[in-house]
């Protein structure tokens, strides 16, 4: 029945601790950390801690959705994209293409955020980075620095840097969750022209935002 579901999930919820609750619904719950214990390494790096960060992402999700839904329509939390089971995932194709085939983080790789143009290339095309994705876009670009230090070693370095008057322009979030047809009913009522506009990437800190 409704009532027993509720009371397992909120039980769910009471199990897990602030930290792990603060970084699992990217602060809308929980309590930020106050210092560097247990806690805030196992969570606040979810990518070295894979495993125990899913087993909280799927404790909580069922509750945690839909006041972030409610919060935030259009959008979704960055753990979502990380171990939710009904995020797309990266195909084995692509993943064999960037020779990640078999590395410890290729199964948690999201289905990537199309991009629709500017200049810029994400670093772990170009060097022997893991890749990172905030909400599946890259969030670490080839700089101009790195430019500058492997042409000055000799290399033939053909990374490009973000640039400023043409910045990589990724599609919203709304528009990806679109794409899946992964918006609520309820969502879809909410959500704004301005909700589609794509986002650009930021030079200074490589994080995405919606443009102007």
């Amino acid at each position: 029945m409704p009532t027993k579901r509720t009371r397992k999930v909120h039980q769910r919820r009471a199990e897990v601790s602030k930290v792990a609750l603060y970084y699992a619904s990217d602060g809308l719950w929980g309590e930020r950390p106050t210092g560097v214990d247990l806690d805030e390494f196992l969570y606040g790096y979810p990518g070295c801690s894979a495993d125990q960060c899913r087993m909280v992402w799927l404790a909580v999700r069922d509750e945690l959705l839909p006041s972030w839904v409610k919060e935030y329509p259009g959008t979704r939390p960055s753990w979502w994209y990380l171990f939710d089971p009904e995020c797309p995932r990266m195909s084995d194709e692509e993943i064999e293409r960037h020779g990640w085939t078999g590395w410890f983080f290729a199964k948690d790789l999201p289905d990537l955020r199309r991009r629709l143009g500017g200049v810029g290339d994400p670093i772990y095309e170009h060097l022997n980075y893991v890749p990172h994705f905030d909400c599946a876009v890259p969030d670490h670009f080839v700089s101009a620095e790195d430019v500058r230090f492997y042409r000055s070693e000799g290399e033939k370095f053909r990374g490009k840097p973000i640039d400023p008057r043409n910045p990589p322009k990724y599609e919203s979030e709304a528009s990806y969750l679109k794409r899946h047809r992964l918006l609520a009913a309820v969502e879809k009522q909410r959500l704004r022209k301005k909700d589609f506009e794509p986002e650009i990437i930021a030079e200074e800190t490589g994080s995405a935002s919606n443009e102007e």
